[in-house]
């Protein structure tokens, strides 16, 4: 009998690459599906990668056909969300349209299970109840967004007609770098990045939105380490096998505005960041997502999302392979 395996798609990018190497420590023969087209300019060793297109028909039916695969784990998207404001008809067909070639061809070949990676911002800007569940409405406030929603309901139809089992996973947002991964530090990114990366450029950070109803008029939401997020799909992956179809939210349910962020670095590189007023996003003044979901069904739980770990990882990364200017202390003794 052929060895079970894993299809990652988008398994290059920032999750992808943090979750393919966790499946392949624990033993999983791990297939890497992406086209390499978000700056990945090296291919792990460790990992079999197909470079291709997600959707694209002649490389799926040869991977499905020639491997038993057990679950397509669905990373791959467009995320720009403001490109996706600015071209939407970009994001419908990369992320919508593609996924649904890829459920044609899971059900051409009888691949039973999907894990698909959807975000947060499905909720939109409701702000009336922090935290939120699984169960609140959902209301995308950009088209990014929409492509998450309508491909969560997608799945859902494709599981019903089609015995497919799935687990959705509403992704808080990224940051953090696993320093086992020696390569692609480049694809980090976010605003803990951008603070860094301003710093590194010495050029003044701009502020999304200072008018927020907030304490300090900056918005506020959870961030999760990459590390933690690759976890809650390898749970995923084990609670697929066996158990009912499932939502969860993944996120440590801890807010944090962006000034608050901003005094954590501060504080931790022993200097004052620049800052300028910048564009308010389609962006909620809080958003705080309840995990107590994942906790209890997929016993997920965050080991590395404190926020002073995150930012300490991401300083780490970049100050050894970025260079700060000289004068920056970095605080080498941080202790974890």
């Amino acid at each position: 009998m052929q060895q079970k395996t894993i299809l990652l798609t988008g398994g290059a990018g920032y999750l992808g690459i943090h979750t393919a190497q966790l499946l392949i420590k624990n033993g999983w023969n791990v297939i890497v599906l992406d086209n390499m087209s978000n700056g990945n300019t090296s291919k792990p060793q460790w990992a079999n990668i197909v470079i291709s297109d997600y959707a694209n028909e002649n490389i799926l039916s040869h991977i499905f056909k020639t491997n038993t695969i057990d679950t397509v784990i669905h990373l791959a998207a467009m995320t720009d969300v403001n490109k996706s404001v600015s071209a939407p008809l970009c994001a419908y067909q990369n992320n919508v349209s593609k996924t649904i070639r890829l459920l044609e061809l899971m059900v051409d070949h009888a691949v039973p299970n999907i894990i698909f990676s959807s975000s947060a911002q499905v909720y939109g800007n409701s702000e009336s109840a922090n935290p939120l569940t699984e169960e609140h409405p959902l209301d995308p406030a950009t088209p990014f967004a929409q492509t998450k929603v309508i491909i969560e309901q997608i799945i859902h139809d494709t599981a019903h007609a089609y015995n497919l089992q799935y687990v959705i996973l509403r992704f808080s947002e990224f940051a953090g770098w696993n320093s086992e991964i020696k390569q692609n530090q480049s694809l980090q990114h976010g605003i803990i990045y951008n603070m860094l990366q301003a710093l590194k450029l010495q050029k003044p950070f701009p502020i999304p939105g200072t008018s927020y109803q907030t304490s300090d008029g900056t918005h506020i939401k959870c961030y999760i380490h990459v590390a933690d997020a690759a976890q809650a799909i390898f749970h995923s992956l084990q609670h697929i096998q066996q158990h009912p179809s499932e939502t969860f939210n993944i996120t440590t349910g801890q807010g944090y505005s962006v000034i608050h962020i901003l005094k954590q670095i501060e504080r931790l590189l022993n200097i004052e960041i620049k800052t300028i007023e910048g564009a308010m996003g389609p962006t909620p003044a809080k958003r705080i997502l309840d995990p107590s979901k994942a906790q209890t069904i997929l016993g997920w739980e965050t080991r590395h999302s404190k926020l002073e770990n995150i930012i300490h990882s991401m300083i780490k990364v970049m100050h050894e392979n970025l260079k700060f200017p000289g004068h920056i202390n970095y605080i080498t003794s941080f202790k974890k």
